[in-house]
């Protein structure tokens, strides 16, 4: 539920930041990144996954007005999601204007989440860096704080240069958390590791296929393994073949050769046996002989 969300994310900063039950607001995210990282297909596996196993009540407001058939992308992945939508009235209403009606529906009809579609962008365009933060102000206005999380979307593909934007974008309208996506690709999105240790920021779910179901939280050891193209299975034939390889090379082991008889009687008979061996370094005493007198 909504509660037991918030406090995962409180102690996971990997975890989507949800909104408190004391709030009594939808949690609003809002989803970021350059034209073609995937962002509007993101949303929709997002939207699905939030209806499916978290159980929110889900709507999905069509902020991109920018590039042509946006809209028409985001609704169709509404509709394979199952969830609702807000759309532009017009060609040429402004993003914070659908923004605005979208979260006045979200506070009303009493929805859990609001996920919020935007342009794609260079992270140097200034006028649509302005927009973003425009819409930031609107969100702030209707529920007295900012997103609860704005995610950044990057492509495993495009290297150093996902850390540049996500400075950039952290310092000119904050960001919170990252989004990886075609990781099913042969691109394994080395950059993570300088995006974490530069700017903090966390990484929370990456996109592995382009099912609706292929987007996954993040596991740090298993990105690892797969960055290092380490996997368990060959790993652990391979260390079965080198224990078998050593115990061949291994030098025999030299059985015990039994002592002769001989020795063995005289070392456990002791006693008046005239053939026990005395303890070493002792000599044996001789009997003297009495004399007849």
């Amino acid at each position: 539920d909504a509660a037991a969300a918030a406090a995962a994310a409180s102690e996971n900063p990997r975890a989507i930041n949800f909104a408190s039950p004391d709030e009594g607001i939808p949690t609003v995210l809002m989803v970021i990144g350059a034209n073609g990282m995937g962002k509007t297909t993101t949303i929709g596996k997002l939207s699905r996954r939030l209806r499916v196993e978290g159980e929110q009540k889900v709507l999905l407001a069509a902020c991109d007005t920018f590039r042509a058939a946006a809209v028409e992308q985001l609704e169709m992945w509404a509709e394979r999601a199952e969830v609702d939508i807000v759309k532009p009235l017009q060609d040429t209403e402004k993003p914070s204007t659908v923004l605005f009606r979208a979260l006045e529906k979200a506070k009303e009809e009493k929805y859990d989440v609001l996920i919020i579609d935007t342009s794609g962008r260079l992270s140097n365009n200034y006028a649509l860096n302005e927009e973003l933060k425009k819409m930031r102000r609107v969100v702030n206005k209707a529920i007295d704080r900012d997103p609860h999380d704005t995610l950044l979307v990057v492509d495993a593909s495009i290297g150093r240069n996902a850390v540049d934007q996500a400075q950039t974008w952290q310092e000119e309208v904050g960001v919170s958390g990252v989004i990886i996506t075609k990781l099913d690709g042969t691109a394994r999105a080395g950059y993570v590791v300088g995006m974490t240790r530069d700017l903090g920021l966390p990484v929370k779910l990456i996109g592995v296929g382009e099912k609706i179901d292929d987007l996954q939280d993040f596991d740090p050891p298993a990105f690892v393994d797969a960055l290092l193209g380490y996997d368990a299975e060959a790993s652990a034939a391979l260390q079965k073949r080198l224990d078998t390889t050593m115990a061949r090379a291994a030098p025999p082991v030299a059985a015990e050769v039994p002592a002769p008889p001989l020795v063995a009687e005289a070392v456990t008979s002791g006693g008046d046996n005239p053939r026990a061996l005395a303890p070493l370094g002792e000599k044996k005493k001789k009997k003297k002989k009495k004399k007849k007198k």
